[in-house]
């Protein structure tokens, strides 16, 4: 069969499942190739201006209203089109159908995950949802939301109620469709799913509506020796963007501090008395996914919590603290 817009002038046999697993591997490590004294494509290419929204402003806008809500673009990268005179630099391999010992060339259509330049392809062509086209003020609200709700392929927003809800996701498929953009997976706010999602990598419960971290991988034995290159490790897969498991993962923290005031190389194992901190530590870290904070940061108006704490600072007669605050959404 064809590839699906993906690829052109030859015809190959359907994929198995391990095949097409190990087609995708192939396509995600042939940009960074390179021959001796030669470049490869992605040190050629610009990696673009950045416009991805940080993750902390998109975690304090998702967890500001009563209902939080998320979503993923299908195949975000496939609906983008790479021009016919860029497409031979996107040219691949592939063995023959009839004869193994021969290789056939094969060149990309769409933009690939893994090409310097994808990640800005795919964010400008989202930011073109503020064209002339759904200027209409009806649409307005529901465009700024999707213009600054995505990290890469990743919609995180939040809304006040289930009719804004409503009204926001028939209006975001209506504008996404219209670019090829299919969103899926759609949660929010309790829904029932037998597996918590996924956050900008922090875990969700949508019926408790709370959110938390994943424990760390510490595999190791009672008699297993510490490197401090496996203390990096562990330290550096504890993925907590807010901050709120941070006096749960200050020792191994301060054990590696240590390790480096000692000058221990990669792989050379702690002292003891560290090695006794790190296994008091591990026995317990497995219990930082029972450590859940609520999603919501402030239940109530925001706004006027705001107006009237600025009021009470003025009254007290503190007019250095108080500032003509115009309520915009940051």
């Amino acid at each position: 069969m064809k590839f699906r817009c993906q690829a052109i002038i030859f015809l190959i046999d359907p994929l198995s499942n391990h095949q097409a697993l190990q087609l995708r591997f192939a396509q995600f490590l042939m940009h960074p190739f390179k021959q001796p004294g030669y470049s490869s494509l992605n040190e050629c290419l610009s990696a673009g201006p950045s416009l991805s929204e940080q993750i902390s402003p998109l975690l304090l806008r998702f967890r500001t209203n009563a209902i939080g809500v998320i979503a993923d673009i299908k195949q975000a990268f496939l609906q983008l089109s790479v021009r016919p005179e860029d497409r031979n630099f996107l040219r691949f391999l592939w063995w023959n159908t009839e004869d193994r010992s021969k290789l056939e060339f094969f060149r990309h259509c769409r933009v690939v995950f893994g090409v310097t330049s994808s990640q800005f392809l795919l964010n400008a062509s989202i930011r073109h949802l503020d064209s002339t086209e759904y200027q209409i003020e009806s649409l307005q609200a529901t465009v700024k939301k999707l213009k600054r709700g995505f990290y890469v392929d990743n919609l995180t927003i939040s809304v006040e109620n289930q009719q804004e809800l409503l009204e926001f996701k028939a209006q975001t498929m209506k504008i996404m469709n219209a670019a090829s953009f299919e969103l899926r997976c759609w949660a929010h706010t309790g829904t029932k799913h037998s597996e918590t999602q996924n956050v900008l990598g922090l875990k969700w419960d949508t019926e408790t509506d709370e959110l938390y971290c994943v424990s760390p991988e510490t595999d190791m034995g009672i008699s297993d020796n510490i490197f401090k290159r496996k203390l990096l490790s562990i330290v550096n897969s504890i993925y907590d963007p807010i901050g709120f498991t941070s006096p749960a993962t200050l020792l191994p923290k301060l054990l590696l501090q240590e390790a480096w005031r000692n000058k221990l190389d990669w792989d050379e194992e702690l002292t003891l008395d560290m090695q006794l901190c790190y296994r008091r530590w591990a026995k317990h870290i497995a219990l930082i996914e029972k450590c859940r904070i609520p999603r919501r940061i402030l239940y109530g108006n925001f706004k006027k919590l705001l107006y009237i704490y600025l009021l009470i600072l003025r009254l007290m007669g503190m007019p250095g603290l108080f500032y003509d605050v115009k309520m915009k959404e940051r």
